[in-house]
C-alpha cells in the first residue's frame, strides 16, 4: 500500500527574521457575505461556489533573490534520523503563507478585468458583465450571469486545480464558510440549520426540550465553576453562538452578549443561561435571512 501524509510547519516558531513583508492578509466580512446573497436586483443571475484544492500549496514560488527558508522533519521511514528541506514555495503553517495566496490570487483575477474593492479587498468586480467574486481564503462565491460564470471557471480552472462548481438551484443549497444558501421558486435563503445541528450535537444538548426566548433576564447567580472541562464547554458554546450571531441568527445577540461577560470566569448562572440558548436554537434551528427574488428598488427601501 501507500502512505500519504502532509507536513504543516509550525509559523509560530518560525523566525521574525523572515518576516520581510507584511503577514496580513484580507478576508471577506460576513457583511460582503449577505450583501452579496441578498442583492436587490438578482433577477435571474447564477451563484455558486468552488473550491480552491490546497490553494497555499499553489501559490508563487519563493523569489530565487529571496532569503531562503528551510525545514526540518523527522524521517518517517527512519524516526532515528531527520530530514533537511530548502522550500521553494509556502507550506501550510507558515506565518506568510494566507498573504502569499493572496498575493498569487488577488493580481490573477485583476487579469481577468476584476476591479478590486477598496474597502472589501476580498471582493472582486467586473464591470464589463457586473460579474462579482467574493473570496473567503481558497472559497469563492461568484454571482453573475450564466455565461459569465462559465467563462470564469473555465478561465479559473486552467489556472489552478480545484474540485468541482456548485451551482445554486431549487434542488442544489450551497454551503458556504457555514451558511447555507437556499434558493426556491420566489426567495432566496441564508440558514445556519446544518450550524445549528453540529453545535447542539457538540455541546450535548441536542436532546433538550426547546424554548420560545433565548435569556430569561439578567445572569444574577454568581457561584463559580470549577470544574475545567464545564469552562471549555462554555468556552465552546459561547464561540458558536458568536458564529451564528455573526452569520444569519442576530435573535442571538442579547444572549451571546450577556454570556460573553463570563467567558474568563463562567458562573453557575452563566451555565444555566447557556443552556436556556441551547433550548432556544433547539426550537429555532430553522430561522433564516430571506428576500424576495422579485424584489424592487422600492420595495427593497421598504424591507431596509
Amino acid at each position: 500500500g501507500r502512505y500519504k501524509a502532509r507536513w504543516v510547519v509550525q509559523g509560530c516558531f518560525e523566525s521574525v527574521e523572515l518576516d520581510d513583508f507584511t503577514n496580513r492578509s484580507h478576508v471577506a466580512s460576513l457583511e460582503a457575505v449577505r450583501a452579496m446573497i441578498f442583492r436587490h436586483d438578482r433577477g435571474s443571475r447564477r451563484t455558486a461556489t468552488i473550491d480552491i484544492r490546497t490553494a497555499f500549496l499553489q501559490s508563487h514560488k519563493y523569489d530565487p533573490h529571496e532569503r531562503p527558508r528551510y525545514i526540518k522533519v523527522i524521517n518517517p521511514l527512519d524516526p532515528t534520523t531527520l530530514i533537511y528541506a530548502r522550500l521553494v514555495s509556502p507550506m501550510y503553517g507558515q506565518r506568510s503563507a494566507p498573504r502569499r495566496w493572496e498575493d498569487t490570487l488577488a493580481p490573477w483575477l485583476e487579469s481577468q478585468g476584476f476591479v478590486r474593492g477598496k474597502n472589501e479587498p476580498s471582493v472582486f468586480h467586473r464591470p464589463s458583465d457586473d460579474m462579482l467574486i467574493l473570496c473567503y481564503v481558497d472559497d469563492l462565491l461568484m454571482d453573475g450571469d450564466d455565461a459569465s460564470i462559465h467563462e470564469f471557471l473555465k478561465a479559473l480552472t486552467l489556472r489552478f486545480d480545484c474540485n468541482d462548481p456548485i451551482f445554486l438551484t431549487t434542488d442544489q443549497p450551497i454551503d458556504f464558510v457555514g451558511i447555507d444558501i437556499i434558493l426556491t421558486s420566489k426567495h432566496i435563503y441564508a440558514s445556519s440549520q446544518q450550524y445549528c445541528c453540529r453545535l447542539l450535537n457538540n455541546l450535548q444538548m441536542a436532546k433538550v426540550n426547546p424554548a420560545s426566548v433565548p435569556i430569561t433576564g439578567d445572569i444574577i447567580e454568581d457561584d463559580p465553576v470549577t470544574d475545567k472541562e464545564l469552562h471549555e464547554w462554555y468556552r465552546s458554546g459561547v464561540g458558536g453562538i458568536g458564529w451564528l450571531v455573526s452569520t444569519t441568527r442576530p435573535d442571538l445577540a442579547l444572549a451571546f452578549s450577556r454570556l460573553g461577560q463570563f467567558l474568563s470566569k463562567p458562573t453557575q448562572g452563566a451555565i444555566k443561561a447557556l443552556r436556556q440558548a441551547c433550548k432556544y436554537i433547539k426550537g429555532t434551528s430553522h430561522y433564516a435571512l430571506y428576500m424576495p427574488l422579485n424584489l424592487t428598488s422600492n420595495t427593497f427601501q421598504h424591507w431596509s
